[in-house]
């Protein structure tokens, strides 16, 4: 069961998905599914995007590198000292998985002092590339993933959007991962740069297969 709900001031979604129990789809269902969900993307955050950038369907791999290459150089501090555990381009996406433990303490949805620096710099970062959509995905297991997941993830996407990142190109999800074999103690937070594509701005409101 997914349920939305919106942050106060926050153009974002929190969908609460226990995918855990839901086999994998394959590409060629995944990608119709995304294209379904594509459609029912609201008018609205279409219209408020309107005004900023896009990229051409012909320039976005390359825009895409040239962009990884940028936030890698911004973002070396943080990768350096493990901060951050990857950042890597994937599928025309970059995906910024931060290290288990370094956004939150135990049983906290502060963020921590530490990790204040790194989201403030990519925050910057995306409100002046312009032409990007924002995905928060939280993995969390038990406790974390319900009222305690919420506020983290709430605080996260608040910061951002505080340091830059306009709210209206931001969406966040929750995933409950408790009845994975295996998952990261503390849970674990990836944020996604979707590219805006000329003739396909839907697609990147839609949310990212999970894994």
């Amino acid at each position: 069961m997914i349920s939305a709900v919106r942050f106060a001031g926050l153009a974002a979604a929190v969908f609460l998905t226990a995918c855990a129990t839901e086999p994998p789809q394959s590409p060629a269902v995944a990608a119709g599914g995304n294209a379904e969900l594509a459609a029912q993307i609201d008018s609205a955050e279409l219209q408020a995007a309107a005004p900023l950038g896009r990229l051409t369907a012909a320039e976005t791999a390359t825009a895409m590198k040239r962009r990884r290459s940028s936030l890698s150089q911004l973002l070396q501090p943080q990768l350096a000292r493990g901060d951050i555990q990857s950042l890597e381009l994937d599928n025309e996406r970059l995906r910024v998985k931060w290290r288990a433990g370094v956004l939150f303490d135990s049983a906290s949805a502060e963020l921590q002092p530490a990790a204040l620096e790194g989201l403030s710099r990519l925050a910057k970062w995306v409100r002046a590339d312009g032409t990007v959509v924002v995905q928060i995905v939280g993995r969390l297991a038990g406790a974390d993933a319900d009222a305690l997941g919420e506020r983290r993830i709430a605080a996260l996407s608040a910061f951002l959007a505080n340091e830059g990142a306009l709210p209206e190109r931001l969406r966040a999800q929750l995933v409950d991962v408790s009845q994975r074999v295996a998952h990261t103690q503390g849970g674990e937070f990836e944020v996604l740069i979707v590219p805006v594509v000329d003739g396909r701005e839907a697609m990147a409101w839609v949310p990212p297969a999970l894994d």
